[in-house]
């Protein structure tokens, strides 16, 4: 428990949380420019997710040595954990074919007063229906990647909020 509670007050994790994300981004932005695979929906909601870690990794970064900010950023890395990995289990059923509602849009479905969409299109513009995820390598899909990742996520920074609540002695 000690080990975690010494990760968890680190810049090093909380660097590499908001550098992991901003490379999550980076790949998603070259397949769309680069490589020309143009985001759905989903994709979009992903990466809104993924740039909510971007700032927490920098505010935990910031504020890891003052315990309630350190523990707030915890709980916020959760939620945000948790959302991506429903946002990517739900590409990934898409991708699949899975029986899901079946309910993608041609809009990203934020509210008016966080419409990212129309703010930085470059980034949150919606381009395309759902449907399949280019492969990256080895036939693995990006969905697929992602489905890793986030439950990766909610794994660790379950791991280290229940760590940063516990007494130390």
């Amino acid at each position: 428990m000690k080990l975690l509670q010494q990760i968890n007050t680190s810049i090093f994790y909380w660097l590499v949380m908001a550098f992991g994300a901003i490379s999550l981004e980076g790949v998603a932005l070259y397949y769309q420019y680069v490589i020309g695979d143009e985001p759905c929906v989903v994709c979009i909601q992903v990466r809104v997710w993924v740039m909510a870690y971007i700032f927490i990794g920098f505010l935990g970064t910031a504020f890891r040595e003052k315990l309630i900010a350190l523990r707030s950023m915890n709980i916020l890395s959760v939620i945000t954990s948790v959302g991506l990995f429903e946002r990517s289990y739900y590409l990934l059923g898409v991708e699949r074919l899975w029986d899901l509602d079946g309910s993608c849009e041609m809009t990203a479905g934020l509210p008016w007063w966080f419409d990212l969409e129309k703010w930085f299109p470059a980034i949150f513009e919606v381009k395309m229906p759902c449907g399949f995820t280019p492969y990256i390598f080895f036939q693995i899909s990006m969905a697929e990647i992602l489905f890793v990742i986030s439950i990766s996520a909610v794994l660790a920074t379950l791991a280290l909020t229940v760590s940063g609540f516990i007494r130390r002695n």
